[in-house]
């Protein structure tokens, strides 16, 4: 949970890649705290982002590529960027929702670079952030 708590508090989006770092802890976070979404809450992100539109504030989407549905359709492309529009941050959360722990490291690159890529194609950029499916990941170094 700390984990996704730092993801979330840092703002902001990046349009170029970033080199990978390792998780620092954050001590400076009296009083904040962060809004997450899962799976991109499919057949309900429209309406939590009109929530958070409404009450000038921002959650964090953390997206996949291809679970309930894929990114590519119609449907998603619009949703995304109308989540993203809308001012709230776009997160990574895999390709197809695999348990980390269970994958070789290649397969891990490639489940973070095929959502990365498409989120690049559908918005311009690509997330910082991660959140492991069922929060399973290998340690980090």
């Amino acid at each position: 949970m700390l984990a996704a708590l730092i993801a979330t508090l840092i703002t902001g989006s990046t349009a170029t890649p970033l080199a990978r770092q390792s998780l620092g802890l954050v001590e400076n976070c009296y009083h904040d705290f962060a809004i997450t979404f899962d799976d991109g809450s499919v057949g309900s992100e429209y309406d939590i982002v009109d929530l958070f539109t409404e009450n000038d504030s921002q959650a964090t989407m953390f997206l996949n590529g291809y679970n309930y549905n894929c990114i590519y359709d119609q449907d998603s492309v619009e949703r995304i960027r109308n989540t993203y529009n809308s001012g709230m941050q776009i997160g990574s959360h895999t390709w197809s929702h695999r348990d980390l722990n269970l994958l070789s490291e290649a397969e891990i690159d490639e489940q973070i670079e095929l959502v990365n890529e498409a989120l690049w194609k559908i918005i311009g950029v690509r997330p910082r952030f991660l959140r492991p499916p069922y929060g399973s990941a290998p340690a980090c170094e």
